[in-house]
């Protein structure tokens, strides 16, 4: 998704343009946005440009992903580069990026699913009409935005709102599909010792699962940074699973807490 405001995104890009005019480098600017079409902001909300639908001296790579647009498992992506970046290799000769990323994605995936370009395809067509990337995604931006709301809010009111002193809700979020919770002082307070523990009790005793946030942690974070925290994702689940799971996870903290 789009984190960085369109005056910081805009700036940054000023500021890699002045230092390769400094320094006589070229630099380039990989833009990783596989889930740019997902709004979960108000219905309407204005979001920042890509860095590369504003890129006049086309040094923007810009990638992102189709399997949240149309459905989880429909892996379709691409790489924009508006560059002719060359490179000599071990004999001399000059292979062209394009070429280089190709081949790279050939070597991995064998070849490319026909189906999925197909089906992915077939989802920006109304009959004879297309209809762009931006509306049929509106439809799932739909849904998850429902989804987002009812998860958040079950627990802003359950926990965050309720026992503030126990748990610390993440911003609401307006793309990604993720938010956090953390409890400050997870193992003085309840003994249990981190993230990972307390997601094995919650699997274990109340059958609900949650992903320990200090798997995500950085290398240059003090060990042990996000203990305390767990990680939530919410999905095209049907709101009756996604208010079913945000119970659970409610009465089994309040559980484990004692509250």
């Amino acid at each position: 998704g789009i984190t960085m405001s369109q005056a910081r995104r805009d700036a940054l890009y000023q500021a890699v343009l002045m230092h390769a005019e400094q320094t006589g480098n070229i630099a380039y600017i990989f833009e990783d946005s596989p889930y740019y079409f997902i709004r979960l902001g108000a219905e309407g909300e204005e979001y920042p440009l890509p860095m590369a639908a504003n890129d006049p001296a086309g040094i923007v790579a810009h990638a992102f992903s189709a399997s949240k647009i149309s459905f989880p498992d429909n892996r379709v992506g691409w790489l924009h580069l508006p560059m002719e970046w060359e490179q000599k290799d071990a004999s001399g000769n000059h292979r062209k990026l394009h070429a280089e990323i190709a081949a790279a994605v050939a070597a991995g995936t064998l070849i490319h699913s026909s189906r999925n370009l197909a089906g992915f395809n077939g989802q920006l067509w109304n009959a004879d009409d297309m209809v762009g990337l931006m509306p049929a995604s509106a439809i799932q931006s739909a849904i998850y935005r429902k989804n987002a709301a009812l998860l958040y809010t079950a627990l802003e009111t359950g926990l965050a709102q309720a026992h503030p002193d126990l748990f610390t809700l993440s911003p609401r979020p307006k793309h990604g599909f993720v938010f956090s919770i953390t409890m400050p002082g997870l193992a003085e307070k309840i003994g249990i010792k981190d993230d990972v523990v307390l997601a094995q009790r919650l699997l274990d005793d109340h059958g609900v699962i949650v992903t320990p946030m200090s798997g995500f942690a950085p290398p240059d974070l003090a060990p042990g940074a996000l203990s305390e925290t767990i990680r939530l994702a919410f999905s095209a689940e049907t709101p009756e699973r996604i208010e079913e799971g945000a119970e659970r996870l409610v009465r089994g903290l309040k559980a484990i807490y004692g509250i």
